[in-house]
């Protein structure tokens, strides 16, 4: 497996667009219509991908200010998950976003996936609220300053 960022509009980004779309957006009843959002270009996507070179898991970074990011979009393919790939690409975009100066990342995890990030270092940060029909928490972790 291998992890990297990719770019906007390219195929690898198209790939990142289905499986979020698959397995995030359509099981809620949001999925990305004809058009994508074209304020993504702007935003780091980041993406790990299997042997054959199949986007397995991807996340999008939205940078909030000149130290904060949010990660948003988070999604393993469900035939990848519970096996160490989505720690493996958080732990990458963290590094990425460390990098470039960024001091602190936020999600907004779903309820079900909090444990997830409480188990990588996030904090909650707040009471559980709905975002797109589903419970949430805001949960928050500073990755310090690039060395």
């Amino acid at each position: 497996m291998q992890t990297r960022k990719i770019t906007f509009g390219f195929s690898e980004h198209w790939q990142a667009i289905q499986l979020r779309n698959e397995f995030l957006r359509e099981p809620i009843g949001f999925p990305f219509l004809k058009d994508f959002p074209a304020e993504e270009k702007d935003w780091p996507h980041f993406v790990i991908m299997d042997d054959t070179d199949n986007i397995i898991g991807c996340v999008v970074a939205i940078k909030k200010n000149k130290t904060c990011v949010r990660l948003r979009q988070m999604v393993i393919h469900e035939k990848f998950q519970n096996q160490g790939v989505g720690r493996v690409l958080l732990n990458y975009a963290e590094k990425e976003l460390q990098q470039a100066g960024l001091e602190t990342i936020i999600v907004h995890a779903r309820k079900d996936a909090a444990g997830f990030y409480r188990k990588t270092g996030y904090k909650q940060d707040g009471q559980e609220f709905m975002e797109v029909s589903i419970p949430h928490f805001a949960m928050i972790k500073s990755i310090g300053t690039a060395k």
